[in-house]
């Protein structure tokens, strides 16, 4: 393969694609002005001590669709679509890992002014919640260890898709990270899933109780979450063509209140 997908469906002889690169460039385009913004106004006089809140969003937005790289299977396989249910268990879990190399992260107070590392993994985890977020769950049940070992083989390309969007210092962290990854799934192999799905299980429950319990968590997860909804549907949209559901609709009123820059007089 020489993409990685974020979106693929045939309908008679009809193909639409969209590549993961193009989806995390097109998402980034519509968060560039968010700093600005009346969302990025309100969030510095609610949260005074955030910095640099457009590298937070750009962080989430670069890894929340990452887990899709174990979903790929090659074109000529695929009948009407590809199925990623359950991939944002599998971002937070890539994620995480790039976290626990990324020592830059763990000084938060220097560099973004507060944790962001539990409402990140917020974010990512329940950007699909409207789906059943405990059904998706299950769905990690029917992965293929031997269609996960096959897709690592992704990783060089996952690398190339994606480092260009992070920041020098978080380059070398992800590709650690998505070394230690490969290593657990083939060392593991028959156990990973399984592995897996205890992690996420503890995951749910502990970013949970992190943010709910937390006012200020709370508020800031669901600006991330909302700000990850719109750009993720709205990048979305350019390729596979605008929804007309009240749920997307919804999403471009958000943006238009919301994320437009605030013209200063």
């Amino acid at each position: 393969m020489d993409k990685i997908y974020a979106y693929y469906s045939k309908n008679n002889g009809n193909i639409i694609e969209e590549s993961l690169h193009e989806h995390i460039k097109n998402a980034l385009n519509i968060i560039k002005y968010i700093e600005r913004s009346k969302l990025g106004t309100y969030l510095q006089k609610r949260f005074p001590n955030v910095k640099n809140f457009y590298q937070i969003s750009k962080t989430l937005i670069v890894f929340h669709d990452l887990g899709k790289v174990f979903y790929q299977i090659e074109p000529n396989k695929i009948y009407t679509h590809l199925s990623f249910k359950g991939h944002e268990f599998l971002s937070t879990f890539i994620f995480k890992k790039f976290n626990s190399y990324n020592k830059r992260l763990w000084f938060f107070n220097e560099i973004f002014g507060l944790d962001v590392v539990d409402p990140i993994k917020f974010a990512i985890l329940f950007h699909h919640h409207a789906m059943n977020i405990r059904q998706r769950e299950e769905t990690l049940r029917e992965l293929s260890i031997n269609n996960l070992i096959k897709n690592t083989s992704l990783f060089d390309l996952l690398v190339i898709d994606v480092e260009n969007f992070l920041e020098p210092e978080d380059r070398t962290p992800f590709k650690k990270a998505l070394e230690s990854i490969k290593k657990d799934i083939l060392s593991q192999k028959e156990f990973f899933i399984a592995n897996l799905r205890k992690e996420v299980e503890q995951e749910l429950i502990d970013v949970w109780k992190n943010v709910w319990n937390n006012k200020n968590n709370k508020i800031f997860s669901l600006l991330l979450l909302n700000i990850l909804l719109v750009a993720d549907n709205m990048s979305a949209s350019i390729k596979r063509g605008p929804s007309k559901s009240i749920f997307h609709q919804s999403l471009e009123d958000y943006y238009n209140n919301y994320f437009t820059t605030i013209q200063f007089i």
